[in-house]
């Protein structure tokens, strides 16, 4: 089915099929920015704990 907008003619189904892969890519998008911002807390949370183990140990031996 086809309409037309002035000298502009437009597929329906082709509008359609066109929003569907415009959602999905952009679920896709969201999906890989979630995935990366969770990653990058996970390794930022225990690279913190690490180093602040090491400078309570680093303390503890020169006050030691």
């Amino acid at each position: 089915m086809k309409t037309t907008l002035g000298s502009l003619s437009v597929d329906k189904q082709f509008t359609g099929g066109y929003r569907r892969l415009l959602r999905n890519l952009g679920l896709l998008i969201l999906f890989v920015v979630v995935l990366a911002a969770s990653t990058v807390v996970y390794f930022d949370e225990r690279l913190v704990e690490d180093l602040s183990a090491k400078l309570i140990a680093s303390t503890t031996a020169t006050v030691g």
